[in-house]
């Protein structure tokens, strides 16, 4: 383990070394954090960017998440990403809040539990932590995303991967992933990662860029067009494990991610009120 470690951090600093990648920019201030009484030494963070919502549904996420931060003795930290304190596309918040956690020396961060503000624990007796644990060498942990063989597919074609991989769905490599529920370790290869995403992303990343999830892209090109280091680094679980969402939810799930769609509520995007939909976060 030691040796695949280390192996990961060489290719980290080489590709810094070789102009491959640029640091992600400092968040300009750190995300307000809470822990329970029983978390001493938090094996994992829990981290969301909350900005732009309606009240009532803030006060429901956070009271969600520390309720779960609660009964398993884990950090919760929240980021308010308003867009004025940096200019970037909203969706690129998350990889600044992450690196910030992940940056700071004290206490030291084991590894982050990214979610959407759109999700929410379901089941509060499954651990987040078994699965981070089940998967050691693996500095990131990837949930697959809507079109990705769990349950039931809505057979959507993508641009990278094709249309949805009917009769290989044991093939978890060949499965698209989401950038909204996923975990990552402390390591110098996951923060070099990071920061190699950033970089890629530079066309994409525009105060109003309407790319879709551009972050999620990034990490797509990542899974399909350099799948070597992917694999090295990251595994690509069932969705359902920890990013159930409209079409895939059965009650007992652990997490509810009401993903895509809606997004009229939001404050800092570009189709805000545009077509009169309810939002998301009221339903």
């Amino acid at each position: 383990m030691a040796d695949e470690i280390n192996a990961l951090a060489q290719r980290a600093k080489q590709r810094s070394a070789a102009g491959l990648t640029a640091p992600l920019p400092d968040a300009t201030h750190f995300p307000t954090c809470w822990s329970p009484p029983n978390a001493t030494e938090p094996k994992l963070t829990i981290l969301t960017v909350a900005a732009g919502m309606p009240s009532s549904y803030s006060s429901c996420l956070r009271t969600n998440r520390r309720w779960y931060a609660q009964k398993h003795g884990l950090e919760y930290c929240e980021y308010d990403a308003a867009p004025t304190r940096l200019p970037v596309n909203f969706c690129w918040h998350k990889l600044i809040a992450v690196q910030k956690l992940l940056r700071n020396s004290e206490p030291r961060r084991e590894a982050i539990f990214w979610m959407d503000a759109d999700a929410l624990f379901m089941d509060m007796q499954k651990s987040a932590v078994d699965i981070l644990s089940e998967h050691p060498l693996k500095d990131f942990i990837f949930a697959a995303d809507y079109n990705a063989c769990d349950r039931s597919s809505p057979g959507k074609r993508h641009a990278l991967t094709g249309p949805s991989l009917t009769g290989r769905c044991e093939d978890t490599w060949s499965r698209r992933i989401s950038g909204g529920i996923f975990m990552v370790r402390n390591t110098p290869a996951a923060r070099a990662r990071l920061d190699y995403i950033w970089t890629k992303g530079a066309d994409n990343r525009r105060f109003w860029a309407d790319y879709g999830s551009a972050d999620n892209v990034e990490f797509e090109r990542w899974r399909v067009f350099h799948s070597g280091d992917f694999r090295r680094e990251a595994v690509s679980i069932d969705q359902t494990i920890m990013n159930s969402m409209r079409k895939t939810y059965r009650a007992g799930d652990f997490v509810f991610h009401h993903s895509g769609g809606g997004y009229e509520a939001h404050a800092y995007l570009s189709r805000n009120a545009s077509n009169g939909n309810p939002s998301k976060y009221a339903s």
